[in-house]
């Protein structure tokens, strides 16, 4: 899992290996809560179905957009969420190996993208890529 702040902030990278447990529900939403987190990318979430009941649980009430990229069987899976008031989504991209999000992030002139990748294991899988 990667944590993202707004620019000149630190960013926090830690490995979820699945999402299903409620204990990983409740430490990524404390550290969202505690770091002030605008935007958050999760690979490994091991989840082919994730809906905004889902996002609410981990994300909490405030404004949340989000896209999807579901596991294949139990290995993979990636999520992005962000605070929709501070990045306005323009376009989405879903891949099997990542999530790419291009909006305009308030305060910043230029469009950014938001990325997520989980890349597999084995040498020409990597190399595709």
């Amino acid at each position: 899992m990667v944590l993202a702040q707004r620019p000149g902030k630190p960013i926090i990278r830690h490995q979820s290996c699945g999402l299903s447990a409620i204990s990983k529900h409740s430490w990524i939403s404390d550290v969202i809560l505690e770091e002030h987190l605008d935007a958050i990318g999760i690979q490994e979430t091991k989840m082919e179905y994730i809906d905004l009941d889902f996002i609410r649980r981990i994300w909490g009430f405030k404004p949340v957009d989000y896209v999807f990229g579901p596991s294949v069987s139990s290995s993979g899976g990636t999520l992005l969420m962000w605070n929709y008031d501070v990045l306005c989504k323009e376009s989405v991209y879903v891949n099997p190996h990542f999530l790419r999000v291009l909006g305009k992030w308030y305060g910043i002139t230029e469009k950014v993208h938001i990325i997520t990748i989980y890349a597999p294991q084995g040498e020409s899988q990597k190399e595709s890529l």
